[in-house]
């Protein structure tokens, strides 16, 4: 289940990195790894708004905000 959750966070933002690349056409994976990590950055933001009292696991943060930011670039290289 878990890597079925990070499989959809990569190719959420390979898309997200494709449609950036696609759209500006300089510096394509620049725009692709910053489209990913925005998408990091509102799914951390949205996990800490629900779970306020709980403490972050840095280690799964880290995890996913590499997965996102791969994905990203990857799909920018890709436009």
């Amino acid at each position: 289940m878990n890597m079925m959750v990070f499989a959809i966070y990569f190719i959420t933002c390979l898309a997200g990195g494709l449609l950036a690349g696609k759209r500006i056409h300089q510096r394509r994976f620049f725009w692709g790894l910053l489209s990913g990590l925005f998408y990091f950055l509102v799914l951390f933001a949205v996990s800490w708004a629900m779970n306020m009292g709980t403490p972050i696991d840095m280690e799964r943060s880290v995890t996913v905000m590499g997965v996102c930011a791969l994905g990203g670039t990857i799909g920018g290289m890709m436009s």
